[in-house]
């Protein structure tokens, strides 16, 4: 490239930032990208009341509503399993468990045409215990197939909590590895170590609230000590 073609290119750009830069400043939508502020919360908050009342307001928004809820509510709907370690895990709503119930039967079991599921988690009576609407996110069993790290969202948000289930006791494990709520991600690297992101504090967090940070954290250690 020729010197004078390269100042040109040069020139180009530093005009064309300070033309965005203005743009950005003079932009009176700006403020709707503090996606936790109160005034774009709000804005949100108020947008989606005008959307659920237009959409409400037509007469096939009942039906449409109705019959939905119907087809999700039959019995004889085929339950995804995750097969692992010989069993098969579900999650299952219906009209009697509306905040659904995590289960487990054997492979061969989930095979024949009437499962015997055994419920471990029934996560409408941990609501009820708890006082928190807790919405299933999904779960992560260890190597050996003994312990799980559940993922619950209080109120159904991106933002999860972790807590990790024995199977054989069907309780969540005290003193077992457990994190606040936050945009995370959590896995077992062994039976006692995990791998896991979190909000660790300043600048461990992406601009969307997402982890950019992974640590490793040893069973029995303070999850301060996670390296």
């Amino acid at each position: 490239m020729g010197a004078a073609r390269c100042l040109r290119v040069i020139l180009a750009t530093l005009c064309f930032g300070s033309i965005a830069a203005v743009a950005s400043d003079n932009d009176p939508y700006l403020w709707l990208s503090d996606i936790h502020g109160a005034r774009a919360l709000a804005w949100a908050k108020g947008q989606t009341a005008k959307s659920d009342a237009q959409l409400k307001s037509d007469p096939v928004y009942r039906l449409t509503h109705d019959t939905i809820l119907r087809e999700l509510d039959v019995q004889d709907r085929i339950p995804l399993a995750e097969l692992d370690h010989g069993d098969a895990y579900n999650f299952w709503q219906d009209k009697t468990h509306a905040r659904g119930v995590w289960r487990v039967t054997s492979i061969a079991d989930y095979a024949s045409a009437a499962p015997h599921w055994q419920t471990l988690l029934d996560v409408g009576r941990l609501d009820a215990e708890e006082k928190t609407p807790f919405v299933w996110q999904g779960a992560t069993c260890a190597p050996g197939g003994e312990r799980c790290l559940v993922r619950l969202s209080p109120g159904g948000g991106d933002a999860t909590t972790v807590r990790e289930f024995d199977l054989k006791s069907r309780r969540f494990l005290a003193g077992g590895f457990a994190l606040p709520q936050s945009k995370l991600v959590a896995t077992y690297l062994d039976a006692d170590h995990v791998l896991f992101g979190t909000d660790f504090g300043a600048g461990s967090m992406t601009r969307s609230s997402y982890p950019r940070i992974l640590k490793l954290w040893a069973r029995g250690e303070p999850v301060s000590a996670a390296k």
